[in-house]
């Protein structure tokens, strides 16, 4: 009787900890960045709502909103996704893909599929529907005392590709889904924040949530200018009022900080050594506590 009941037991918690993902109320905040001009940030937040039945196979609804910095609700948007032996699956086009596999390892494939139009962009992407996913290497992380994989990967054949790393159960640094991230691209989405009913991720502390970003506007009391962006080897800051101190922070699109430096007067900066990309500058006026980011591009 007590080898039955433990078998039961053992069954039974198995059973409990692989239907984990995918709870009631389970959200993902992704931060996007919404103009090539400006450092303007909304989010959208992504949430489990219910279950559905799609092919006869038992699914996950996620409902995404999507709040612009002026807070308006500017889109909303569905997706249907399940976990099965380790890996997530997504529905497009009448079919489930895998979303992610957190059994592969390192120099294994799989194909997935990118929403088109992309539910992370209103700039009309090509649809590159079918994107193959290498593994380039596997670890694994402690996340509220869960273990779970890691997974960095690239895209073969197109320019689609999820921003690294890919967490279990949580997803890619850019989000749920694959995205093309190309110096001229709007709507750039980057994960902020994954919640369920058992584990709290938050990649950087600086971007809240739940946070709207406005860029600075030279209007400002504190009357700064950050030039030229794009820039290719050297970032100017000029100030036209010099009563202030300010702490310069530039965080790279994982949220991993590459620079911090307090300054009072006209500065620069010298970018040689940063890859090209998007950045993102936090500039914090010390005396006052006042805070404003910037979008920067290096060519």
């Amino acid at each position: 009787m007590r080898k039955i009941l433990l078998i039961s037991l053992l069954l039974f918690s198995s059973t409990a900890f692989a239907q984990t993902w995918g709870t009631h109320g389970t959200t993902w905040y992704t931060g996007i960045l919404e103009s090539f001009f400006s450092a303007n940030q909304g989010y959208i937040q992504t949430i489990i709502i219910g279950d559905t039945t799609l092919l006869t196979q038992q699914c996950k609804i996620l409902q995404s909103n999507h709040y612009n910095s002026s807070r308006q609700l500017i889109l909303v948007d569905s997706a249907f996704l399940y976990k099965s032996n380790n890996k997530i699956f997504c529905y497009l086009t009448n079919t489930f893909y895998t979303l992610y596999d957190f059994n592969a390892s390192v120099g294994d494939t799989w194909q997935t599929i990118v929403p088109y139009p992309s539910p992370f962009s209103s700039s009309g992407n090509p649809p590159d529907s079918i994107v193959t996913i290498v593994v380039d290497s596997t670890s694994n992380t402690s996340i509220n005392g869960q273990i779970k994989k890691v997974l960095y990967v690239h895209s073969a054949y197109n320019d689609w590709f999820f921003l690294n790393p890919i967490i279990e159960d949580i997803g890619s640094a850019g989000g749920l889904y694959p995205y093309i991230y190309g110096w001229m691209d709007i709507d750039i989405p980057f994960l902020r924040c994954y919640t369920d009913s058992s584990i709290f991720y938050q990649r950087n502390i600086d971007l809240p949530c739940d946070t709207f970003i406005n860029d600075i506007s030279e209007n400002e009391i504190t009357r700064m200018v950050v030039y030229p962006n794009p820039s290719h080897d050297q970032l100017k800051i000029s100030f036209l009022n010099k009563h202030f101190q300010f702490q310069i922070t530039i965080l790279d699109s994982q949220g991993k900080e590459c620079l911090q430096r307090k300054i009072n007067n006209d500065s620069d900066i010298d970018l040689s050594s940063f890859s090209r990309g998007i950045y993102i500058m936090k500039i914090e006026n010390i005396n006052t506590s006042e805070y404003w980011f910037k979008k920067l591009i290096f060519q």
